[in-house]
């Protein structure tokens, strides 16, 4: 602990004569007790307050010559007075105390708030890709849908480029039907493009060699052929 000392002329008992006397006091370094209340958040206070009162109690004087105290009047003679305190130390120690206080009770409810928040999301969100475009098989599939819905249509399959359809009977709805599904073949494969109207038993149709309806032949968007 820092300290200074203090000279003062008293009357050596000893010596018999005014004499320089000395005495040592000590001091309390209050900037030290600040900056260890700020990293204990308020909690060094209790023994900033303990020094500040110890350094009160100042020692007696000491004759610079012969090292005897200062003369002591007769205990008869002695008034108990209170002990001065420096109000104004004790005011900002107080202050200072509630600051670190104040400063403690802030980084609890901000640890707090910390710990109570929901971790942050890790997890990598999947790359998002444009969907694929439908290959000609489906673009295909998608626009003979309609044979599916024909109650005329006993069943029809699809062969590459070409449709076989199953008819139970020949009726006049059947050169529509496969002019319609060989137009919409050609429009989904963008090229030549026939439609069978074939008697619905056998099943296992094959061309050059089982009867048929109707042939229809697209090609550029329009019917180029047919044959009966």
């Amino acid at each position: 602990m820092p300290q200074h000392t203090e000279q003062e002329q008293i009357y050596c008992t000893h010596c018999r004569r005014l004499m320089l006397h000395q005495r040592h006091v000590k001091d309390t370094n209050h900037i030290f007790h600040l900056l260890m209340c700020v990293f204990t958040c308020g909690w060094w206070l209790v023994v900033w307050l303990l020094c500040a009162l110890g350094s009160g109690s100042n020692p007696h004087f000491l004759c610079s010559k012969c090292g005897q105290p200062e003369a002591l009047p007769e205990a008869d003679d002695i008034v108990k007075e209170p002990a001065s305190v420096d109000m104004r130390l004790i005011g900002l120690i107080v202050l200072l105390g509630c600051l670190g206080v104040a400063f403690f009770g802030a980084s609890i409810l901000l640890f707090i708030n910390a710990s109570s928040k929901p971790p942050p999301d890790t997890t990598t969100a999947e790359p998002s890709y444009p969907p694929k475009p439908p290959t000609e098989e489906e673009v295909l599939v998608d626009s003979l849908e309609f044979l599916g819905e024909s109650p005329d249509v006993a069943w029809y399959e699809i062969q590459e480029n070409q449709v076989v359809i199953g008819f139970e009977e020949e009726t006049p709805t059947i050169e529509p039907i496969i002019r319609e599904a060989a137009l919409r073949g050609n429009r989904a494969l963008d090229y030549g493009f026939c439609a069978w109207a074939v008697p619905a038993t056998p099943r296992d149709w094959t061309m050059n060699e089982d009867p048929y309806f109707v042939f229809v032949w697209a090609r550029y968007g329009s019917v180029d052929e047919i044959q009966r």
